[in-house]
């Protein structure tokens, strides 16, 4: 026979409601500070993979400006055949110019070429200077292609942005055969709502083994009148 006090149900009652009120307060107060946490967190994630993927976004766009500056130096370079060295030009442009004593006042210094008479007299001291101007441009385009090479090297070698995003984002259309395509941009704001709600998710996972541990406890047996 089970024994059971008159004031047993009024207190089971009140210990209810007593429950009930401190998991209202306390759910309140997990939301309100779930809420100032995300917002936190959010601002901290987003500043730190903006600034770092900012950074990163720089270096790719610079090495891809670098590499397209050295296909057009090199496309340039190749096109260029003289060989002769500036020096060796202008000397051989010395020699070559009293041979063009006879017309060289009236075509002013072979720069005002008209009568074919003067193109003839002056065509070696003209090929030697379109030889002398090639010979520049071919000597800064290797000094261009240089400093590019060196610059370039200095690098490091980030090709893109952000890769986890971009990579993800080609792995999921990828394994569903292209039924889902998603944007790098959406990789990052999923990356960003789970750095921002996974920790918030700490004291549910709490709550939840406490539960289970408390559920597993033997319960007390119930007193039987006339038994110690």
């Amino acid at each position: 026979m089970f024994w059971h006090s008159p004031c047993q149900q009024p207190l089971e009652r009140f210990g209810s409601d007593s429950h009930r009120v401190g998991s209202g307060v306390a759910s309140a107060l997990w939301i309100a500070t779930m809420m100032i946490t995300l917002m936190a967190t959010v601002g901290f994630a987003a500043l730190n993979i903006a600034d770092t993927t900012a950074a990163r976004s720089k270096i790719a766009a610079e090495s891809a400006d670098l590499r397209t500056r050295l296909d057009w130096i090199r496309a340039e370079r190749d096109t260029i055949a003289e060989t002769r060295s500036a020096a060796s030009i202008e000397a051989e442009l010395q020699r070559a110019q009293p041979n063009a004593g006879t017309v060289w006042r009236a075509t002013a210094g072979c720069r005002d070429v008209t009568l074919p008479e003067s193109g003839q007299a002056c065509s070696t001291v003209l090929a030697l200077r379109q030889a002398l101007g090639t010979a520049q441009r071919r000597d800064m385009l290797d000094a261009d292609l240089r400093d590019a090479e060196t610059r370039l090297a200095r690098l490091p070698a980030i090709i893109i942005a952000d890769p986890q995003a971009e990579t993800a984002a080609r792995l999921i259309s990828w394994t569903t055969f292209g039924g889902i395509k998603l944007a790098a941009d959406d990789i990052r704001m999923a990356r960003i709502a789970g750095i921002a709600l996974t920790p918030q998710l700490a004291g549910l996972v709490l709550m939840l083994a406490t539960t289970l541990w408390q559920s597993e406890r033997p319960k007390s047996r119930p007193r039987v009148s006339g038994l110690p």
